[in-house]
């Protein structure tokens, strides 16, 4: 059964948008309004009454964002979100809908109960579209305006104008595919061009050209190179390169076809075993040893003839320095050593005899009564003989004392200077030794007979350095012979391996020319064999191109057609949808903006770019000709009033099932009169419901004065 005439009694959201918790609002019959600040949950009410009877959302684009959520933000994660409306009409027929967030989305589980009948799902939303008159799809005759869907149509901007009323009369999804069918079109369009350019013959044909090209350079480049111009066309003329090559160096092809770069690689290391096998090699390597071995002797030898050389210079100083060699200075160092000993022992006796007379003068001084020798019993002078003893002590013995200490002083200098040379002698001789002491590993490498000779030197060197000097120059003047005469050996060794190598150097640079010259025109002469088996193929792509040219010049036929089909289409139920509004329009302007100027608002529907778009034109029924486009002529407020009565009847729709109109804001924009006539127009009509939402102090006024009830929010 269909009820008419259900009016809004209660709305409670939980959870919802601006509301933490649950909120209940009751509404009477006739004009009405809450009155509240911005931000005060105005807004949430009035999406929460068109959210809970269509199920849908307009097309704006805070709602429509990703971040946007029915569900209270700061809601617990288990707490639901709903919205729920009670409805009756006269006869006490009652409709109940509630809607329940599910969580964290904007879908929702739908419950409807009509009197007593329990409905959920898509029947229950049958029920709704049935009882409040709503169309499919559309949000069409759901009684709710939003304040920012008016505001959008109030712009000016005449695809925001389209936006709105396209997504009211539920042909927003026919709009959308424009975009769509417009792009498909234009990559279409992209395509044919790029199809007619497409010509796979000529690609093959510049390709070929370039190739051919590219074979008469390699051609002129070979042949300036000394390559025969004849056998470059010849396909087997490399395979017969190849073959004299193995047949010069005496080995058999490998079987099968091997590529030409890896034959000139197989032959390459082929003529390298060659040289490494050559039989003078052996010799070779073993004279290059012998000269080398022989060059770092020498080397040794004037290293250690230099060293030499060094200390026979600094011996020969030395000793016209002192004035001795080593043999005068070992003789020498054993004379002084003599004469320190007698001298020394000579200080230790006079150093003795000083003590007896010392002693000898502290006994007398100690014996002051004695007269007589104890030993012979003379008579003796006490004091005369110490007077003597003293004498003899500071005279005679100790000057000879001085004396004996000071000659012991000079022979120990000259004695430590000696030996000081000495040490310097023995350095000297032992580096000779040492440089003697290497010399014989290295003369037995080339003649064994000087061994002998220079283990007799290791003995007393420095008494035969003119002898080791001598054998010196001798021993390098003859290992510098053995130098020569290697190096002699070795370049007729070297001749002889020469000239056996001599048949492989032409093979190589043979070889070097195929790798050069010949090897690239025979691949560019594969490529133009291969190349010309593509020639099919390419008449194949061709005409392949040319058929799919013309299958998408079809589909770019079809498209256009469709995207103008469904663009008339598409004008053309937008013109029967507002053709049916432009009564109430023109009456609500009448009432509202009363413009002394125009009394009638046309509205149509027109293609522009690709889209549909809506115009307003204001005229007046006293002039006919007095007309012209209601952007031009009519004031912001008189434009705000035409607007306001276009989304009015929009959403009162034509089954006038729902006796309840829910506007938020309608006042912005309109001045002090206008306010006025809004709030007589919507009291003249009693047994209408209808609630106005707005934070306007003197809105809220002037429907005071009018009659309407206040409801808190």
């Amino acid at each position: 059964m269909t009820y008419s005439s259900w009016n809004l009694r209660t709305v409670n959201l939980t959870n919802f948008l601006g509301f933490l918790g649950s909120k209940e609002i009751s509404f009477y019959n006739g004009l009405q309004f809450i009155h509240a600040d911005n931000h005060a949950g105005k807004t949430s009410l009035a999406i929460g009454i068109l959210w809970g009877i269509t199920g849908e959302l307009p097309s704006i684009g805070r709602i429509t964002g990703n971040q946007f959520q029915l569900k209270h933000k700061l809601a617990a994660e288990t707490d639901l979100g709903s919205s729920f409306l009670a409805l009756n009409d006269k006869h006490g027929n009652t409709l109940s809908i509630t809607r329940t967030i599910k969580s964290g989305g904007k879908t929702a589980k739908l419950v409807v109960q009509l009197n007593a009948d329990l409905f959920e799902g898509a029947q229950a939303q049958e029920v709704i579209y049935n009882q409040i008159g709503l169309r499919h799809n559309s949000l069409e005759g759901c009684c709710v305006i939003l304040q920012e869907q008016r505001f959008n149509f109030m712009t000016g901007d005449m695809k925001k104008n389209s936006d709105v009323i396209h997504d009211i009369l539920g042909l927003s999804m026919l709009s959308k595919m424009m975009p769509i069918l417009n792009d498909k079109i234009k990559r279409l369009k992209d395509l044919i061009k790029i199809y007619e350019g497409k010509d796979p013959r000529k690609k093959w044909e510049e390709h070929h050209q370039m190739l051919s090209k590219d074979l008469k350079d390699k051609e002129t480049e070979a042949a300036n190179h000394g390559c025969d111009p004849r056998n470059f066309s010849l396909s087997e003329f490399l395979q017969k390169e190849f073959h004299a090559i193995y047949q010069s160096l005496e080995i058999s092809p490998p079987p099968g076809n091997m590529e030409a770069k890896a034959t000139v690689v197989s032959l390459r290391e082929a003529i390298t075993s060659k040289r490494l096998r050559n039989p003078l090699k052996t010799k070779q390597d073993e004279f290059n040893s012998k000269v080398s071995q022989i060059k770092e002797n020498q080397e040794r030898i004037q290293r250690s003839k230099q060293s030499i050389t060094k200390v026979v210079n600094a011996y020969s100083a030395s000793t016209g320095q002192y004035k001795m060699g080593i043999s005068e200075l070992a003789a020498k160092l054993i004379d002084i050593a003599k004469s320190h000993a007698i001298k020394h022992q000579t200080f230790l006796l006079l150093k003795e005899q000083h003590g007896l007379y010392a002693h000898s003068l502290s006994l007398l001084q100690q014996q002051n009564s004695l007269c007589k020798c104890p030993l012979c019993n003379q008579a003796i002078d006490r004091q005369a003989l110490i007077h003597d003893i003293h004498a003899k002590m500071d005279q005679s013995i100790k000057a000879s004392l001085e004396i004996q200490e000071n000659e012991v002083t000079q022979l120990s200098l000259e004695k430590a200077t000696l030996e000081e040379l000495q040490r310097k002698y023995n350095s000297f001789a032992e580096t000779i030794r040492q440089h003697l002491h290497d010399l014989p590993e290295t003369v037995r490498q080339f003649n064994s007979k000087y061994e002998e000779q220079i283990t007799s030197f290791s003995d007393n060197p420095l008494i035969k350095l003119a002898p080791i000097i001598d054998f010196l120059d001798v021993l390098e003047k003859d290992i510098h012979r053995c130098h020569e005469n290697a190096l002699q050996e070795l370049a007729q060794v070297n001749t002889s391996s020469q000239q056996y190598e001599e048949y492989l150097n032409p093979l190589e640079q043979r070889l070097d020319k195929i790798a050069l010259y010949l090897i690239p025109i025979h691949e560019i002469h594969c490529k133009l064999l291969e190349h010309e088996e593509r020639k099919n193929i390419g008449e194949e792509q061709s005409n392949a191109y040319i058929a799919l040219l013309e299958a998408t010049k079809s589909y770019h036929i079809q498209l256009t057609e469709l995207k103008n089909f469904l663009q008339m289409q598409e004008k053309e139920k937008a013109n029967q949808t507002v053709a049916r509004h432009e009564g109430f329009v023109s009456q609500f302007f009448i009432n509202v903006a009363n413009n002394p100027n125009y009394d009638r608002i046309a509205i149509t529907a027109d293609t522009d770019r690709g889209s549909v778009k809506y115009d307003f034109e204001a005229s007046s029924t006293k002039s006919p000709r007095f007309t012209d486009a209601a952007k031009h002529v009519l004031s912001g407020g008189d434009l705000s009033c035409a607007c306001l009565g276009f989304m009015l009847s929009l959403m009162k729709g034509r089954s006038n099932k729902a006796n309840f109109l829910v506007l938020d804001d309608p006042g912005e924009s309109l001045d002090a009169i206008r306010m006025e006539n809004l709030a007589a127009n919507l009291q003249s009509t009693p047994d209408q419901q209808t609630i106005i939402l707005t934070h306007q102090q003197d809105l809220a006024a002037k429907l005071r004065q009018a009659g309407a009830a206040s409801i808190n929010l």
